[in-house]
């Protein structure tokens, strides 16, 4: 999407059509998208697979730097309406959109290659830091994260889908949460494998909120698997857990 934008042009699903559909501080010189002020540039759009996230880059013209983008955005629907949108305007071209797909394919491969050099190589519990990601949950918004805050859950998945029932799980800092990711054999059970996620917040232990929850969850685990995780509501100290039973100790791609 090539125009330049002032207060980020909205939509009629994300509230204010006079500002962004979502929050952004420039990674490089933190000029505010939704200040009257400042210019920012839609890129390329990109759905991806098996998730209700889509790639999108933005050019903050103060700085010239572009931000490669996972933005949530929960509804099938909007996800389509936005990549139509996308089509009529001619600053993205099908080059650029192809390149931004491999980089984000790159970039979750290098995530898992990381993950499954750490796990032969040490006893020590696999750790990704992203603790400075700028988590601006804000109702009737989208939420926009680096690209690699997606890729990175994805890889981790990836690299714990290689490794069923083995220890250790691997984890990663995801602004004021840490996720803790493994593939466990339980005993007794119909479905004997899960993939189980735990996420604790380290700011306000125990604390959730509902859209936070959502986010994440969709971070680790596929639009169609959510309906089917499995909560322990009396294990919730520090930890709340989730876990996607399983037949086998196999994963749907993500």
């Amino acid at each position: 999407m090539s125009e330049e934008i002032q207060k980020t042009k909205g939509s009629e699903n994300c509230g204010d059509p006079g500002r962004s559909p979502f929050p952004l501080l420039c990674f490089r010189c933190r000029a505010d998208i939704d200040a009257p002020d400042q210019f920012f540039e839609y890129g390329s759009f990109a759905p991806v697979p098996h998730s209700e996230h889509a790639l999108v880059t933005v050019k903050c013209l103060a700085c010239e730097y572009v931000h490669e983008l996972a933005l949530w955005l929960v509804d099938r629907k909007v996800i389509k309406e936005m990549g139509e949108e996308a089509e009529k305007l001619d600053g993205a071209r099908p080059a650029d959109t192809l390149a931004l797909v491999e980089r984000y394919r790159a970039t979750v491969d290098g995530f898992r290659g990381a993950a499954e050099r750490q796990l032969a190589e040490s006893e020590e519990t696999p750790s990704i830091d992203m603790e400075v990601l700028d988590l601006a949950f804000q109702p009737g918004r989208y939420i926009a994260v680096t690209m690699e805050a997606l890729a990175a859950c994805r890889g981790l998945r990836q690299a714990v889908a290689e490794r069923p029932g083995l220890e250790p799980p691997v984890r990663i800092a995801l602004g004021r949460y840490l996720c803790v990711l493994s593939f466990d054999k339980i005993i007794n059970r119909p479905h004997p494998w899960a993939l189980h996620l735990s996420v604790s917040n380290r700011v306000a232990p125990v604390h959730l909120p509902s859209l936070d929850e959502r986010w994440l969850l969709s971070l680790f685990f596929s639009e169609g698997e959510v309906p089917f995780l499995e909560t322990h509501p009396r294990v919730t100290r520090p930890l709340i857990h989730y876990w996607l039973p399983a037949y086998e100790p196999e994963l749907n791609a993500c």
